[in-house]
């Protein structure tokens, strides 16, 4: 699939030069729209991962009261695999304070893998370090359409 200018950069900025010298970035989007996350894995030859539907759902009732160490072990783990897309972090993160949250992220932001991880996040956006290198602010730029099956799907992953 050709990369379209939302995307256009990132598959250059995620090349590592050499196992373990990889990073996790943050994407930060102006909505959540998980499409456009599956898309950035298409564009950039990554797998996708959608953390809250493949982990923390897994955990039932006491979701919300998992430590953030369960996040960690989830990249961690993917980081040694391939690279990854990794969608809805957020489910996990909702359930710390800003603070935690913010320190959070300048602690994965340092992390090296064998792999590129990137995260993206659209409702604690304006809690992630934009000065840092690893932090991609797509915000500004124009969203492609969203499908209609996409947003009947969202819509129907809402209810569900």
């Amino acid at each position: 699939m050709k990369p379209d200018k939302l995307h256009a950069d990132i598959a250059t900025i995620i090349d590592a030069p050499a196992p373990g010298a990889a990073r996790c970035q943050l994407v930060l989007y102006a909505e959540y729209r998980l499409d456009l996350a599956r898309q950035l894995a298409d564009e950039t030859g990554l797998a996708f991962r959608d953390f809250r539907r493949e982990v923390l759902s897994g955990q039932g009732k006491r979701a919300h009261e998992q430590p953030l160490t369960l996040l960690d072990q989830d990249l961690s783990a993917q980081g040694r695999l391939t690279g990854t897309v990794i969608a809805n972090v957020e489910a996990l993160l909702a359930t710390r304070p800003v603070d935690e949250r913010r320190h959070w992220f300048a602690d994965v932001l340092d992390r090296r893998f064998d792999y590129p991880l990137l995260l993206p996040l659209t409702l604690f956006a304006d809690e992630a370090p934009t000065d840092h290198p690893g932090v991609i602010d797509l915000r500004e730029r124009a969203l492609p359409p969203q499908s209609l099956i996409s947003r009947l799907a969202l819509s129907g992953a809402a209810r569900g």
